[in-house]
């Protein structure tokens, strides 16, 4: 909204938000790597009037959740609020040396605290936190080989990738991945589509 509006108030908020977001987070093992809850309580609204909270505390089983607060950090530090590169860099870590299994076909990633698998999110306990791919190669060739473009999810991470690793000419951007070994076929097929909609799709025609 600042972005849009240039109007000081957006970025305060925004600033509030993230300070008190970090202020939660956590880190394990001397500082390499962190965790947080889903949720903690903000204040005395938040508990009973017999002591307890008013929500579970702990580390939300689907990993679905951390990939979006990862979104928004990133987000944050794109715009210089809050976070640091030190703390970028703490999150690769996290995702990539201790939640990932090291493959990067199949790769499977495990919850940000390393606890077990809870059967409702079973094939999620954690994700590649794919706001990070522009900040390390390697999450970055676990996304080229294990995106799925005609998913639902790469409707709106396919175009921003593109957008993020090669902006200009699609020619560019194909003759790029195709030297390291990544346009498969759907990829192909995904940006061509993306490019008839670029071309066909102006002017309202």
């Amino acid at each position: 909204m600042n972005d849009v509006t240039r109007k000081p108030v957006y970025r305060e908020r925004a600033e509030k938000w993230f300070r008190l977001m970090k202020s939660r987070m956590k880190t394990r093992e001397g500082g390499k790597y962190f965790v947080w809850n889903y949720w903690d309580p903000a204040g005395p609204w938040d508990y009973k009037p017999d002591g307890p909270t008013r929500h579970w505390v702990g580390v939300h089983p689907n990993g679905g959740y951390y990939a979006i607060d990862v979104e928004g950090i990133v987000a944050a530090f794109d715009h210089g609020l809050v976070f640091t590169r030190d703390d970028i860099q703490r999150l690769v870590t996290t995702n990539r040396d201790f939640m990932w299994n090291q493959q990067i076909k199949g790769a499977k990633f495990q919850r940000i605290d390393g606890g077990e698998p809870d059967a409702r999110w079973k094939d999620s306990p954690g994700m590649l936190w794919t706001a990070l791919v522009p900040y390390d190669e390697t999450l970055r060739k676990v996304f080229l080989e294990n995106h799925n473009p005609a998913s639902w999810g790469g409707l709106a991470v396919t175009p921003w990738f593109l957008a993020r690793e090669q902006p200009g000419p699609q020619a560019s951007f194909e003759n790029k991945i195709r030297s390291q070994g990544c346009l498969r076929p759907r990829w192909k097929k995904i940006w061509r589509g993306l490019a008839a909609v670029r071309v066909h799709g102006r002017g309202g025609h």
